[in-house]
Protein backbone atom coordinates (compact mmCIF):
# COMPACT_ATOMS: atom_id res chain seq x y z
CA UNK A 1 0.00 0.00 0.00
CA UNK A 2 2.79 2.67 0.89
CA UNK A 3 4.96 1.41 -2.02
CA UNK A 4 1.81 1.94 -4.64
CA UNK A 5 1.26 5.49 -2.99
CA UNK A 6 4.74 6.94 -3.35
CA UNK A 7 5.09 5.82 -7.02
CA UNK A 8 1.90 7.66 -7.49
CA UNK A 9 3.39 10.55 -5.95
CA UNK A 10 6.32 10.04 -8.18
CA UNK A 11 4.30 9.99 -11.41
CA UNK A 12 2.50 12.43 -10.70
CA UNK A 13 5.38 15.03 -10.11
CA UNK A 14 7.38 13.92 -13.19
CA UNK A 15 3.68 14.89 -14.91
CA UNK A 16 3.66 18.08 -13.38
CA UNK A 17 6.64 18.99 -14.02
CA UNK A 18 6.74 17.58 -17.63
CA UNK A 19 3.47 19.01 -18.52
CA UNK A 20 3.40 22.50 -16.86
CA UNK A 21 4.03 25.98 -19.03
CA UNK A 22 7.69 27.70 -18.12
CA UNK A 23 7.04 30.73 -15.90
CA UNK A 24 7.40 34.11 -18.36
CA UNK A 25 9.43 37.06 -16.84
CA UNK A 26 8.01 40.62 -17.42
CA UNK A 27 10.01 42.51 -20.46
CA UNK A 28 11.81 44.64 -17.25
CA UNK A 29 13.35 41.53 -15.79
CA UNK A 30 13.97 40.89 -19.41
CA UNK A 31 16.11 43.55 -20.01
CA UNK A 32 13.97 45.87 -22.26
CA UNK A 33 15.07 49.39 -22.76
CA UNK A 34 15.02 51.64 -19.61
CA UNK A 35 12.23 53.31 -19.27
CA UNK A 36 9.88 54.72 -16.10
CA UNK A 37 9.54 51.64 -14.90
CA UNK A 38 12.92 50.60 -14.84
CA UNK A 39 14.37 53.48 -13.17
CA UNK A 40 11.47 53.08 -10.39
CA UNK A 41 12.38 49.72 -9.54
CA UNK A 42 16.39 50.72 -9.90
CA UNK A 43 15.67 53.89 -7.57
CA UNK A 44 13.74 51.62 -5.15
CA UNK A 45 16.74 49.32 -4.66
CA UNK A 46 18.98 51.95 -4.16
CA UNK A 47 16.46 53.41 -1.21
CA UNK A 48 16.36 50.01 0.49
CA UNK A 49 20.04 49.48 0.29
CA UNK A 50 20.34 53.43 1.50
CA UNK A 51 18.07 52.09 4.71
CA UNK A 52 19.43 48.91 5.21
CA UNK A 53 23.13 50.24 5.54
CA UNK A 54 21.71 53.26 7.88
CA UNK A 55 20.05 50.79 9.97
CA UNK A 56 23.29 48.68 10.01
CA UNK A 57 25.80 51.98 10.68
CA UNK A 58 23.24 52.69 13.81
CA UNK A 59 23.91 49.12 15.53
CA UNK A 60 27.31 49.04 15.17
CA UNK A 61 27.42 52.66 16.10
CA UNK A 62 25.67 51.68 19.28
CA UNK A 63 27.57 48.64 19.69
CA UNK A 64 30.95 50.85 19.86
CA UNK A 65 29.12 52.92 22.52
CA UNK A 66 28.75 50.43 24.26
CA UNK A 67 32.29 48.91 24.16
CA UNK A 68 33.68 52.10 25.26
CA UNK A 69 31.39 52.87 27.97
CA UNK A 70 32.14 49.57 29.60
CA UNK A 71 35.59 49.79 28.89
CA UNK A 72 35.50 52.96 30.70
CA UNK A 73 33.78 51.59 33.10
CA UNK A 74 36.48 48.68 33.72
CA UNK A 75 38.67 50.82 34.11
CA UNK A 76 36.92 53.03 36.91
CA UNK A 77 36.54 49.52 39.14
CA UNK A 78 39.96 49.04 38.52
CA UNK A 79 41.35 51.87 39.89
CA UNK A 80 39.02 52.36 43.01
CA UNK A 81 38.89 48.80 44.13
CA UNK A 82 41.43 46.55 45.94
CA UNK A 83 41.76 42.86 47.83
CA UNK A 84 42.76 42.91 51.25
CA UNK A 85 44.73 40.22 53.26
CA UNK A 86 41.90 38.44 54.31
CA UNK A 87 40.97 37.94 50.61
CA UNK A 88 37.87 40.49 50.47
CA UNK A 89 37.09 43.25 47.69
CA UNK A 90 37.37 46.64 48.56
CA UNK A 91 34.75 49.37 46.43
CA UNK A 92 34.86 52.81 47.21
CA UNK A 93 34.38 51.69 50.51
CA UNK A 94 31.05 51.27 49.74
CA UNK A 95 30.69 47.25 50.87
CA UNK A 96 32.63 44.25 50.73
CA UNK A 97 32.75 41.21 48.28
CA UNK A 98 33.89 37.59 49.06
CA UNK A 99 36.67 37.02 47.32
CA UNK A 100 37.30 33.07 46.48
CA UNK A 101 41.09 32.73 46.54
CA UNK A 102 40.49 28.48 46.15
Amino acid sequence: MKRTISIRVLVVTIVLLTLGTSATACPSCYGAAQNNTMDAANTAVMTLLGITGFVLSGIAGFGLFMWKRVKKHRETISNNSFVDDNGHIHIDNKGTYEWNNS
